[in-house]
């Protein structure tokens, strides 16, 4: 059911167009800011476990029901609001075409456009540029926007997706509009992110060169310093 699920899932969101309003991010960034002023943990707890509770609370009550074509709807449904960035992908589109017609400030501001999308309050450190290029974010944001959704949604069904979905949302809310991004917070993302992130870091070594970016990959293993963003982008660079 998982797969047959997530395949008309993601068919749907390929089919959906590109620029569209992402109505359901708006009624949850109005969710975040009752509780900007809270506590990391009680921000959490209502933005990240509250969610995944009452949709883990809906799969169950709606189990059987119709002959199971409510409980498919679900299944359906939540992946839809948590698969893709349409604003990313708007983004992208008019990069390539300035990228075409040589707009070289253009590009500029839709690679700031994707570091807001991926580094707390902008800051990177020097070690760290390698996952500063359009490439290498774009990879970065294809992972956190689908590799990640699809690894929980296939661990946890439409609770585990919904629990990275707001998960991720949470993170960019408070490091992109309150600028206040708490210590626990991004703790709690660096954490949910370090498995998921070294499963797709091993995709590319599998499929490129493995000899080079084998022992990259076992150092991330062992890592504690750099971001996993970072580990990702040596990784697929060396393979």
């Amino acid at each position: 059911m998982s797969l047959i699920s997530l395949l008309l899932a993601l068919s749907l969101e390929r089919a959906r167009r590109i620029g569209a309003s992402w109505w359901w991010q708006h009624v949850f960034h109005w969710w975040l800011q009752r509780f900007d002023r809270a506590s990391a943990i009680w921000q959490i707890a209502m933005a990240v476990v509250l969610p995944t509770l009452l949709v883990a609370w809906l799969q169950v009550s709606i189990s059987g029901l119709l002959f199971g074509l409510a409980n498919l709807a679900l299944w359906i449904f939540i992946p839809l609001l948590t698969l893709g960035c349409p604003p990313i992908q708007q983004g992208y589109r008019d990069y390539l075409r300035a990228a075409a017609s040589g707009d070289e400030q253009a590009c500029s501001d839709f690679n700031q456009q994707l570091l807001k999308q991926i580094h707390p309050l902008h800051q990177v450190s020097e070690q760290e540029s390698i996952a500063l290029t359009t490439g290498t974010q774009l990879m970065w944001l294809n992972y956190r926007y689908y590799f990640a959704v699809i690894f929980f949604y296939v661990l946890a069904g439409p609770a585990g997706a919904i629990f990275y979905g707001c998960s991720r949302g949470l993170h960019l809310h408070k490091s992109t509009e309150v600028q206040a991004l708490e210590p626990t917070v991004n703790n709690f993302m660096h954490y949910l992110d370090w498995l998921p992130s070294r499963l797709a870091s091993l995709c590319y070594l599998a499929v490129g060169n493995t000899s080079e970016a084998l022992p990259i990959w076992l150092h991330a293993l062992r890592d504690t310093k750099h971001s996993n963003g970072y580990w990702l982008a040596k990784v697929a660079v060396a393979a």
